[in-house]
């Protein structure tokens, strides 16, 4: 089944009369790889699909848009529409409504909106007729009412705001002393960070969009210039400007916008008969007909019955105070377990600190009765720190293993163990010996900058299998983009590879959406393994 999305790679146009509208969208090359980039301004001669728009933002988790409908087009308030983007790419609008304050009020004016952790943040300009002054805040997403951060005072002459979904910022656009600047700003402390300053080479903004590790910047109406100034927030600099085909922010009165939106289709159904999938939840997580599981317990999916089932009570055999970081099954049915942090596991066997284990160890549960009742011992399998991994950054966060019964791992951050370098979105494959001297040598097995993983932490590798067909099972550690399709945590990806090692190649799709299978979107998968 095929996951990750074609995306619509034209602009959409419509002739109609004046106060009318243009709507563009980007991908590829000329945008955020596989996004969209959409952009509003006013004009005489043409008009898009979204109304009558002075300010918008996107959701791409769940493909919204969230526009400000144009109060000067003979309304006395501003409305707020939310509309999607369906599974054939087109916009399907839905109600406006009118947006109030508490005491309801109508807002005046909202000149720029934000969507980011589930939030949908608005600067208004108040209503100076009822006393109400100009605000950053929040709008209820329910009732439409619009509610000022008791932290915060609006930054002077805003020109836009955007959500930095790597890093969970608001970023608020200024002009200060005739200097454009972007300041990060934290909602719970009223805290406003410097980003950049915009270099007066870069033009100007009147809007804000951010995708890609980047902020994009709408260059807006007064210098109507015809591309897009572009910041990137891993380097540090400023990139060759988006040169668009049609001006950006021309004649929208200093209220043009631009937003990143990802598109995804529907999830897939859930794997072909056969499958069990063995997993493990970074928290306490409730499974269907198995009631709240712990991060030390496993649990498993039983594709062809549809059965959730506990298969290892962690608190059972004295591991309660231990979260599970890696999973993998033995065909003796054994099962190789790490651990996110350094612990004491009772009755340890062959360990070469007695019953302490370090998180970049592993160990062999080998099961007497397993379920509710687990009952078992635990051996010493394999010491990290024999083989150079001692820093923070490599303690064990994935287990696999190949079909000659080799041992593949990830690691939470760079790797520089015996024999080979990586980082925590690569997997190693090590070969030597095994115990408390463990011995041998690491090579990369799969690299996964080589195909868009990586980078600022989303997308880092933290849970991992290996199926009998060859294709890589992989979870990441937050929700992100892939190939321009929304990604959760708790899903689990299958990586098809044409090459692995050092060059790796390959094509994502969806293996396991478990939102559509009772797991609450805002689990994290910890560990898995599958068996066929």
């Amino acid at each position: 089944m095929k996951y990750f999305a074609w995306v619509l790679s034209v602009t959409f146009c419509w002739l109609s009369s004046a106060n009318a509208q243009l709507i563009t969208a980007y991908t590829g090359d000329e945008a955020p790889p596989k996004n969209w980039i959409i952009d509003v301004t006013t004009g005489d001669d043409v008009e898009g699909p979204l109304g009558e728009s002075r300010a918008l933002a996107s959701d791409p988790a769940t493909n919204r848009i969230f526009e400000i409908e144009d109060r000067r087009l003979g309304r006395s308030t501003v409305s707020l529409r939310i509309s999607e983007v369906g599974p054939d790419q087109e916009i399907i609008q839905g109600s406006s409504r009118a947006v109030v304050d508490s005491n309801g009020q109508d807002i005046r004016f909202i000149t720029a909106l934000a969507f980011g952790n589930g939030t949908l943040y608005a600067q208004s300009s108040g209503n100076s007729r009822v006393g109400v002054p100009p605000a950053l805040g929040t709008i209820d997403l329910e009732s439409l009412v619009f509610t000022p951060l008791p932290t915060a005072a609006l930054a002077p002459s805003p020109r836009g705001m955007t959500f930095d979904t790597d890093r969970d910022e608001l970023l608020i656009g200024t002009a200060q002393n005739n200097v454009l600047s972007i300041f990060a700003f934290d909602p719970a402390t009223g805290v406003r960070t410097l980003v950049v300053d915009l270099p007066p080479e870069e033009g100007n903004f009147d809007g804000l969009a951010y995708g890609d590790d980047r902020i994009w910047m709408d260059c807006g109406s007064s210098n109507a210039c015809g591309d897009i100034s572009v910041y990137n927030r891993l380097t540090g600099a400023f990139e060759a400007p988006l040169d668009t085909p049609n001006r950006f922010g021309n004649g929208s009165g200093g209220a043009a916008f631009l937003e990143a939106l990802a598109v995804s289709p529907p999830p897939p159904p859930p794997p072909d008969g056969g499958l069990e999938v063995f997993l493990t939840f970074r928290s306490n997580t409730n499974v269907p007909g198995v009631g709240t599981v712990a991060d030390e317990d496993v649990v498993a999916y039983d594709a062809e019955a549809d059965v959730w089932s506990l298969v290892f009570d962690g608190s059972d055999v004295g591991i309660a105070a231990l979260e599970i970081s890696g999973l993998a099954i033995l065909e003796s049915g054994d099962m190789l377990v790490s651990f996110t942090a350094p612990g004491a596991i009772p009755g340890l066997v062959g360990g070469p600190s007695g019953e302490q284990v370090d998180d970049s160890d592993i160990v062999r549960f080998v099961p007497t009765a397993l379920g509710s009742d687990t009952i078992g011992r635990f051996e010493f399998f394999f010491d990290g720190s024999d083989v150079a991994l001692s820093a923070n950054g490599e303690d064990i966060d994935a287990i696999a293993t190949t079909e000659d019964g080799r041992l593949l791992v990830s690691t939470v951050g760079r790797f520089a163990g015996a024999g080979a370098n990586g980082a925590d979105e690569d997997l190693m494959l090590f070969t030597g010996s095994l115990g408390a001297a463990t011995l041998g040598s690491f090579e990369r097995f799969f690299d996964g900058s080589d195909v868009g993983l990586g980078g600022k932490g989303a997308t880092d590798v933290d849970a991992a299998g290996l199926t009998a067909s060859g294709t890589l099972l992989l979870s990441i550690v937050k929700d992100a983009t892939i190939e321009g399709s929304v990604v959760g945590d708790e899903d689990v990806l299958e990586f098809s590879p044409a090459s692995l090692g050092t060059a790796t190649s390959g094509t994502f799709d969806l293996f396991l959406d478990l939102s559509t299978l009772g797991i609450n979107a805002g689990e994290d998968v910890g560990a898995l393994f599958v068996v066929e």
